[in-house]
């Protein structure tokens, strides 16, 4: 599966792993990391140290502090039957610094994310 990760990967958008995390550094700009998020948009893994240290913005395992960490999430319904949005979501600790519904067209914002 990692190969499969990897092949999909181009200069712009590196895989790699920080000890259980899959991991996606896009143009050395951002980490992003996929997961599945709860109705306040709060990702559903157990809080270990290394999971606080990444949504603490910290430095991990190989991966400098100086890059923001995003959580691409989705949100399903209570059954877990149908998807309710597609979210960006960026954490200090236990706090959302800001969160974007990208499943939403009307969302202005999506016009503003940027990556030089």
């Amino acid at each position: 599966m990692d190969r499969v990760k990897k092949q999909a990967c181009d200069t712009e958008l590196v895989f790699c792993h920080s000890g259980q995390r899959n991991l996606f550094i896009f143009k050395d700009a951002v980490i992003v990391v996929f997961k599945k998020l709860d109705e306040n948009l709060k990702s559903q893994n157990y809080p270990t140290p290394a999971a606080q240290r990444f949504n603490e913005q910290k430095e991990i395992e190989g991966i400098p502090a100086s890059l923001p960490r995003i959580e691409l999430g989705y949100v399903t319904d209570v059954a877990g039957a149908s998807l309710n949005g597609i979210y960006a979501v960026r954490r200090l600790g236990h706090i959302i610094d800001w969160s974007i519904n990208l499943s939403d067209a009307d969302e202005p914002r999506q016009r503003d994310i940027k990556f030089a």
